[in-house]
């Protein structure tokens, strides 16, 4: 059942790291627009903290369609 949501093979990873990073954008979308109350971090913070997250995932994508 995971390899038909995620692909098989060498596609398994790039699917994974899909998901991953699609899962940090919404989260830091619905964080930007509501944000928590209380002592929760400021939105740039939080976007400071998932930023590399976001950017190592679309790398591993990029990065792994490359034949050698």
């Amino acid at each position: 059942m995971v390899g038909k949501f995620f692909g098989t093979g060498r596609n398994s990873g790039n699917g994974i790291a899909g998901v991953v990073a699609v899962l940090l954008v919404i989260a830091g979308l619905c964080y930007a627009f509501w944000p928590p109350q209380g002592n929760g971090l400021a939105v740039l913070e939080f976007w400071k903290v998932i930023t590399p997250l976001i950017t190592a995932s679309l790398g591993y994508i990029f990065g792994s369609s490359r034949h050698l």
